[in-house]
């Protein structure tokens, strides 16, 4: 009789230990998904709503920190000029990483014309469980490439710059910027500013000795750090040597397979 009490109370004690890892095990689990898949999720709502225009929304959902980084019109701006709406046909997502709180998440469109327009979306998360967009943007480097784009000689550079020179020197000369606005410099560029803004910005070239320099006779300088930088942007930089001698550096992208002025700058 007492070994089979002994014999129950080990039966009855295995089936309460069984019982209780079984609570603990069941009980700690939880329905909601990994941090990574939920920072997936988050990428996957900012995404949608790229492609479905809602652009506007997207930036009144995302973290303070990304609206105080960038205006509204800035960032509609931006977007713009990827077409995403209307061009992308595919999207892939690639790898999420989680340091710190805070979670980067890799992704890549693909454009109908075979462009490639690759990613990064940041969140963080901070007191809640919902990741919230702090930091978005496009590895501008390789969509240029993927476009197309290679790296200019010296010789092509030279003659960026001068096409350029002699285009605005006969826009400020006549006084009429609009084949200058809407032929010569990128679309980038004009959504920055009106064709009055543009000939009101460099109505004063009129008054220098710019109209005076001679390109026909004129030598071109470039400084070593000429070249594509990591944003994808074309920075020439040098003198045009005529009388008078101007510093000069001038940035363009590419745009319609080839580069399109995007700013310039006269130095002394």
């Amino acid at each position: 009789m007492v070994a089979f009490l002994q014999a129950m109370k080990i039966q009855t004690w295995s089936f309460s230990l069984l019982l209780f890892v079984a609570v603990v095990f069941f009980g700690c689990s939880s329905d909601e998904p990994a941090p990574e898949e939920l920072a997936l999720q988050a990428a996957e709502r900012s995404i949608s709503l790229l492609k479905n225009r809602q652009i506007h929304e997207l930036y009144l959902k995302a973290d303070p920190r990304l609206k105080n980084s960038i205006t509204y019109p800035d960032f509609e701006r931006y977007w713009a000029q990827y077409e995403i709406e209307t061009q992308v046909e595919q999207v892939e997502y690639g790898t999420v990483e989680i340091r710190k709180g805070v979670a980067n998440v890799a992704v890549r469109m693909l454009r109908k014309d075979y462009a490639m327009i690759p990613m990064t979306l940041r969140f963080a998360r901070e007191n809640s469980s919902e990741w919230n967009l702090v930091y978005i943007t496009v590895n501008q480097l390789d969509y240029y490439r993927s476009l197309g784009m290679v790296d200019p000689n010296q010789l092509e550079m030279r003659q960026l710059v001068m096409n350029f020179t002699q285009k605005l020197q006969m826009a400020v000369r006549q006084n009429d910027f609009h084949n200058f606005y809407s032929e010569t410099i990128s679309s980038l560029w004009r959504n920055t500013v009106s064709e009055i803004e543009l000939l009101q910005n460099f109505q004063p070239l009129g008054r220098t000795s710019f109209l005076q320099m001679d390109l026909r006779d004129a030598r071109i300088n470039l400084h070593p750090s000429s070249g594509i930088r990591l944003d994808g942007v074309l920075h020439v930089q040098g003198e045009i040597i005529s009388r008078p001698v101007i510093r000069f550096e001038y940035q363009y992208v590419w745009e319609d397979m080839g580069f399109r002025p995007i700013g310039m700058n006269f130095g002394n």
